[in-house]
């Protein structure tokens, strides 16, 4: 089905043949699949959005549902970290920050466990051993973890907390240093205006119920010039896809197993997508969310072992 979605002319032929033996199997009546008539692209999105809200009215979602679920999901995320493909994902998304640098205030908004910040933190322990000490500046990065699940951000501050030791054991003088919030990406974030140089939503634009307000509230919260990146799944992303491509450099059955479940996991994402309570966006619809939120000379770029895209922008 993924394969036929990334083709429309070939998923067009394959349900008309469908069709066709469909009406054979049936009504026992002999057709050609030239012969079977298909809607038009607005009866279809009318059709599809009646289906999203007849799925959205029979399931339960409200916002104790919904923590849970993210308490849950995130509690089988921490293998992530191992998935070569999420590693170039982290990687891509620094570039698309232009790096980070020092006395720079950063906002990883929906933080999760605390991922982006752990591979902050191994690229600038990497990049000391390359300076001399003198060169390092004494203004460090300043990142402020953000999310609504308490115990996701617990994680994430004992991870970076274990790192930091690992990477730089007592040295104060790390270059980068967190700050941890709870706040809900559907309301008003607990910062003033202008207070980041950057801002980084990674995975989490197709979860909040009121898109285009989080990105102006994102938005409002970014300095004049500063830079905004968010991800999204894309329409009928192939998860399975990275999960396969980890098959071919896993190094044992368990870590394949661990895959295995972070793939099942993927899986109650985008059964509540198609529940109607998530929503992964095109390349159209994040530049159409950019003009509605304000973002200046947006960009959409594909990531993620082309399962995701991506929307940079500033502020103006």
């Amino acid at each position: 089905m993924h394969q036929l979605k990334e083709n429309p002319q070939a998923a067009r032929a394959a349900f008309r043949l469908i069709a066709a033996r469909t009406r054979k199997y049936l009504l026992d009546v002999e057709s050609s699949p030239l012969e079977v008539k298909e809607p038009s692209l607005r009866e279809l999105a009318i059709q599809n959005r009646i289906e999203r809200q007849r799925m959205r009215a029979l399931t339960n979602f409200e916002k104790r549902e919904e923590r849970r679920f993210w308490t849950e999901y995130l509690d089988q995320f921490h293998f992530i970290n191992q998935i070569p493909d999420y590693q170039q994902l982290l990687a891509f998304l620094h570039d698309c920050l232009r790096g980070v640098h020092p006395d720079e205030v950063i906002l990883d908004a929906g933080c999760g466990n605390g991922t982006l910040g752990l591979w902050l933190m191994t690229r600038f322990a990497w990049q000391m051993k390359k300076l001399e000490p003198s060169t390092v500046s004494s203004l460090p990065i300043q990142c402020v973890c953000v999310d609504y699940v308490e115990s996701a951000l617990q994680a994430a501050e004992q991870s970076h907390v274990q790192l930091r030791h690992q990477l730089f054991g007592d040295d104060n003088t790390v270059p980068i240093q967190f700050q941890y919030r709870m706040a809900d990406l559907d309301q008003p974030l607990p910062f003033a205006d202008a207070s980041f140089d950057k801002v980084c939503c990674n995975l989490v634009i197709s979860y909040v119920r009121q898109p285009v307000v989080t990105l102006r509230e994102l938005l409002r919260a970014t300095r004049p010039g500063g830079l905004v990146v968010l991800t999204s799944l894309k329409p009928y992303a192939d998860t399975s896809q990275i999960y396969r491509n980890y098959l071919q450099v896993a190094p044992g059955e368990t870590q394949i197993e661990q895959a295995r479940k972070l793939l099942t996991n993927a899986g109650h994402v985008q059964l509540k997508e198609a529940e109607g309570h998530f929503h992964f966006f095109s390349q159209e619809e994040l530049l159409g969310l950019a003009e509605q939120a304000g973002l200046a000379a947006p960009q959409v770029l594909r990531c993620f072992a082309d399962q995701a895209n991506a929307l940079v922008g500033r502020k103006t």
